[in-house]
């Protein structure tokens, strides 16, 4: 007598779930990339510290704006806990190039030349660049509240008077709804 149990096949018990299992794993990972991907985008606005003469003949920092250059920095180094900044940019003066670079130089990060010749374009192409990311804006003064409304946050935002050098403007851009915009004051008034 032949035994029949010689002449079947052991069907693999899990060979029926490879298939699902993969599509699901696949599905999980593209819905991961995708969360990620739509994280929220922080935009820092801060205006160049103070020049040591008018901006019209493009100065370098004044002693007291070295010192907040170098105040912003220890502020803004440890922003992010886990990653810190992403980029930054400076407008192009002399005096915003110099507030950045401390901050820069201590994150190892280039200072982005920021044409401030269209701001709308400038705010637009810095999210799409950086969508999830964190960057800091170095700008004039008047440009503060023209920047945080480009970005959609606050549109009364307050203007900044011509002896205001210590407000950061904080706008929050989620993947889904609205646009937060926050002012804090980092650092006094120096004489």
């Amino acid at each position: 007598m032949k035994k029949r149990h010689r002449g079947l096949r052991r069907k693999p018990i899990f060979a029926p779930l490879l298939l699902p299992v993969s599509i699901f794993m696949v599905l999980a990972l593209g819905v991961a990339w995708f969360f990620d991907s739509q994280s929220t985008t922080t935009i820092l606005i801060v205006r160049h510290a103070e020049p040591a003469g008018p901006l019209a003949g493009n100065p370098p920092l004044s002693t007291a704006g070295e010192r907040r250059a170098a105040l912003l920095a220890d502020s803004l180094y440890d922003v992010d806990v886990i990653r810190g900044l992403d980029a930054i940019y400076a407008v192009p003066l002399r005096a915003a190039e110099q507030t950045a670079r401390p901050l820069a130089q201590r994150l190892n990060l280039p200072v982005n030349a920021a044409d401030d010749s269209d701001l709308g374009a400038l705010m637009d192409g810095i999210v799409d660049r950086y969508k999830g990311k964190i960057v800091l804006v170095v700008a004039r003064g008047e440009h503060l509240p023209l920047m945080t409304a480009e970005l959609g946050g606050h549109k009364s935002t307050p203007r900044v008077g011509e002896n205001e050098f210590t407000n950061l403007y904080i706008v929050s851009i989620p993947w889904s709804g609205r646009t937060k915009t926050l002012r804090v004051q980092y650092g006094l008034e120096l004489p």
